[in-house]
């Protein structure tokens, strides 16, 4: 599954504001994540490191790294790429 989660760290901290939960939880708690998941961005998931972990054998991450540039955003990879998480630009 292909989604787009997490995009930025203020996306984040919306979800939190309003729903209680970050996006990547949300994918966890559904149990998108044991489907497979394809996380386009990812940012914004520093707390929640450990979730896309359990289910790194079926979830990588899409980073953009021209995009981050642009916006003066560093990209989050060095993060996923500590816990074995499959990273593509």
């Amino acid at each position: 599954m292909h989604i787009h989660a997490a995009e930025h760290q203020e996306l984040t901290r919306f979800s939190l504001q309003w729903r209680g939960i970050t996006p990547i939880r949300v994918l966890h708690e559904t149990g998108m994540s044991d489907a497979g998941a394809l996380i386009a961005h990812g940012r914004g998931v520093e707390e929640d490191l450990p979730l896309p972990a359990e289910h790194a054998a079926m979830t990588a991450v899409v980073s953009y790294p021209e995009v981050y540039l642009k916006h003066a955003l560093r990209p989050p990879l060095q993060h996923f790429l500590h816990l074995v998480i499959t990273v593509r630009s």
